[in-house]
């Protein structure tokens, strides 16, 4: 007596589906390639940028930091003093939120003192809301002089 030959299951096909790619995300699998820096092409950190001080000169500073979005020349008080404000300015996104925009109809009901009532359901949209980064620098005759920076929120329309 002979035995029919024994088919491979989906079972079992599901199993060795499984341990491939168990061995496929193993952690001392990873190929020679994958040693590549984890941040790479990615913007400096905050560590990796030069800070700025006071007494840096104009080209010190545009080489940090790179040139002003804006100047603003400063009324001079004394003859021979120079002085200015460069601006940086950067919108950063700070996330979603939900804003009821209006209301719609769902089912209807009878209250009460049985008058046929619809039921009131807002209606909702997202909107990016924004926080604005801004630096000020003063600048007295090419040198930095003091620095100022704040952050003022934004909320996104419709």
């Amino acid at each position: 007596m002979t035995l029919p030959p024994r088919r491979f299951t989906l079972q079992r096909r599901g199993s060795v589906v499984l341990l491939l790619l168990g061995l496929a995300l193993w952690p001392g699998a990873a190929a020679a390639g994958d040693n590549a820096p984890k941040n790479a092409g990615s913007p400096p950190t905050k560590s990796d940028r030069p800070a700025l001080q006071v007494g840096m000169s104009a080209e010190q500073v545009s080489a940090c930091i790179g040139k002003p979005h804006k100047v603003k020349a400063l009324k001079q008080k004394q003859e021979g003093v120079q002085s200015e404000v460069w601006f940086y300015s950067y919108r950063v996104p700070a996330g979603m939120r939900n804003v009821a925009i209006g209301t719609r109809d769902d089912a209807p009901y009878v209250d009460a003192s049985g008058i046929r009532r619809m039921t009131q359901l807002p209606v909702f949209q997202q909107v990016q809301d924004y926080v604005t980064e801004t630096t000020e620098l003063l600048m007295v005759n090419g040198t930095l002089a003091a620095t100022k920076r704040y952050r003022q929120a934004s909320h996104g329309s419709f």
